[in-house]
């Protein structure tokens, strides 16, 4: 880890980890509070989701089709820490942290410590912004990238626990050998069907809002029908071009960043990933049956639900903003919304739920400045 979680997380002096300060968010929905808004704007939360959610839980990271040759690489960041996955010689997956956490940098620069991932020519810091998946076959310019990430004896880099689901790859950063079996079972067999369909385009798409906002603004529109299993949300969405009749989207949520949206003959995935404490990326990917002459109106209508989450993000996102300053100048001026809808009360209560039984450290290391954190 790059910080000291033993000493705790303090933010407006609030123990982030009392337990009295998200009881009412986690009473049941029709009394339930929306969360304390610094969630989605605080650095030292931030770097408590690093230890209890990016560091913790199965995370998605792309799929097959973006690596499919032997040596191929998928660089990736989850939190603070950069790895990468890579397709061996027997097709299996391998995944390790970096060569370099802090890309040629000794220490971490006080610029890249502000939450917001840098543009950076080193390309494999996890402080940095992720490029796109390196192809072993691009021989000009595949051997100087890939030595930033796996050095010259990857065999000595310390290993993350990779595990495939159909197309999907998730890694698991909290040890080589972690079990993929809770996981797996919240993997609806339709769904990875869904997505073992041909590949049609990707892109990468930056929401001007924090993570946790592009699921939340999603769903928000719906009474959730629930999936029965407490990390995935599942719920049926419409949307129309405003012609043609309302076509029907089953969207499921997989806590904390899988996305994933099926209609008739089509399908897509959404990697969310923390970019800024104001910015999300959404590594999109669509999935569709060639031939199927239904599929491309399938595929316009997830384009248009990813289109509608973002303007509803955005917006949220601003109200926020606008909401906090509000209350610097009129301190007593109440929240706009004092109540949540069913599908924030799930986002907010799995969110608290990691808070709550994320593993607590204890160390012995002296401490010789009056510091709340220092760097390794």
């Amino acid at each position: 880890m790059a910080r000291r979680p033993d000493i705790g997380f303090f933010e407006d002096d609030l123990d982030l980890l009392d337990p009295s300060i998200w009881s009412r968010a986690r009473l049941p929905v029709e009394l339930a509070e929306p969360i304390n808004p610094l969630v989605y704007r605080s650095l030292t939360f931030s770097l408590l989701e690093n230890e209890a959610i990016w560091t913790r839980d199965w995370i998605f990271i792309g799929t097959t089709d973006d690596i499919p040759d032997e040596a191929d690489l998928l660089p990736y960041t989850i939190g603070n820490h950069g790895i990468h996955v890579q397709r061996m010689a027997d097709g299996s997956l391998e995944g390790r942290f970096n060569n370099a956490q802090h890309g040629g940098c000794r220490v971490v620069p006080q610029q890249c410590q502000s939450g917001s991932k840098t543009k950076c020519s080193f390309t494999s810091c996890g402080y940095s912004r992720d490029r796109d998946a390196i192809s072993a076959s691009d021989a000009e310019t595949s051997t100087a990238l890939m030595f930033q990430y796996v050095g010259l004896r990857p065999e000595r880099l310390l290993r993350v626990s990779v595990a495939q689901a159909g197309k999907l790859i998730f890694v698991n950063l909290d040890g080589p050998d972690k079990d993929f079996t809770n996981r797996a079972a919240d993997l609806d067999a339709d769904m990875v069907k869904a997505v073992s369909r041909d590949r049609t385009s990707k892109a990468w798409l930056e929401f001007q809002c924090n993570w946790k906002s592009v699921g939340e603004a999603m769903f928000g529109a719906v009474a959730t029908a629930g999936s029965g299993k407490p990390d995935v949300l599942s719920a049926m969405l419409q949307t129309s071009d405003g012609e043609n009749a309302p076509v029907e989207v089953f969207a499921t949520w997989l806590y904390p960043n899988l996305v994933v949206l099926r209609a008739s003959g089509a399908a897509c995935t959404i990697g969310i990933q923390p970019t800024a404490l104001g910015k999300a990326m959404c590594r999109i990917q669509y999935f569709a049956d060639a031939d199927d002459a239904g599929s491309a109106g399938s595929l316009e209508a997830l384009v248009r639900v990813i289109a509608q989450t973002r303007e509803t993000a955005e917006q949220a996102q601003r109200d926020l903003v606008s909401q906090e300053h509000r209350q610097l100048v009129e301190p007593a001026a109440s929240p706009a919304n004092d109540r949540v809808s069913p599908s924030e009360h799930w986002a907010q209560s799995v969110l608290i739920d990691r808070l709550m039984t994320m593993p607590r450290t204890t160390a012995d290391d002296p401490m010789y400045q009056p510091l709340k954190h220092y760097l390794i």
